[in-house]
């Protein structure tokens, strides 16, 4: 499925200006539809079920906040209300409607080498019933105790979502002397640089292509993020993914996280 025209327009854009014009359709043709988010500061107050990075999750009632197996509570990273998300899901990939809310162990003591599991354990939530059936959460109180008594630099700042179409594209074999230009055309449309992040700001986005068999479906790429202090390692990427079969069954507990730094 080809991107909308406004998608296709910008490749084109940016493969005329380093003159490499002639290798969109390979480009296209081995291209993968993902969604792309575009961060912007959040209110004070966001609405319930509102998409957002950072902040604190609205869950079901009932539902806890997803601990590690020695009862840390994880990190909040975001929540995506997928009715918004399918307008931009090219293949209707995730369900149209629910919402998805990421968690991963993210605190961690000054000595890395006692958290063999940080940022590899996770929790992907999804709920499809109504919002009516959604509340706010605080912060567990049991955070504070998990960062020694020191001041809990947690939650992350809330951001709002909008979800915009975008293709990642695959490498596509190039003359030699073509391949710096498609790799500057690579990098350009896929991590645009943003006003409100340092730039260039690698991609935040749900779906496309990885380098992963196909075995894995990248579910969401999460980079750091400067307004909502939000950072992972050593400046690096925390990413969720799951299986091909665990994704149409919509197994999202099934989903696992990795650091890429």
């Amino acid at each position: 499925m080809l991107p909308v025209m406004k998608d296709r327009d910008r490749l084109r854009e940016l493969l005329e200006a380093e003159h490499v014009g002639q290798h969109l359709r390979a480009l296209l043709d081995a291209s993968s539809n993902a969604v792309r988010l575009d961060l912007r500061p959040s209110p004070k107050h966001p609405h319930v079920g509102t998409s957002r990075l950072g902040g604190l999750p609205d869950l079901p009632h009932g539902v806890v906040w997803p601990t590690y197996k020695d009862g840390r509570p994880l990190d909040f990273v975001a929540q995506m209300k997928l009715d918004e998300v399918a307008r931009h899901d090219a293949n209707h990939s995730l369900p149209s409607k629910g919402w998805l809310s990421f968690f991963v162990l993210g605190m961690y003591d000054d000595n890395r080498k006692k958290e063999p599991d940080y940022l590899s354990v996770c929790q992907v939530l999804f709920f499809e019933g109504d919002a009516k059936a959604l509340e706010p959460r605080a912060l567990p109180s049991s955070y504070e105790r998990w960062w020694q008594g020191r001041k809990v630099s947690h939650p992350f700042k809330p951001c709002d979502i909008r979800f915009e179409t975008m293709l990642t594209l695959h490498p596509v074999a190039v003359p030699t002397k073509d391949k710096p230009a498609i790799a500057r055309v690579l990098v350009a449309y896929e991590s645009p640089s943003d006003p409100r992040a340092p730039s260039p700001a690698a991609e935040h986005r749900l779906l496309g292509h990885s380098d992963r068999t196909p075995a894995d479906v990248l579910l969401f790429h999460c980079n750091g993020h400067r307004e909502s202090e939000m950072s992972w390692g050593d400046a690096g990427s925390l990413t969720f993914w799951i299986t091909p079969t665990a994704l149409a069954k919509r197994s999202f507990t099934e989903a696992r996280s990795e650091y890429v730094g």
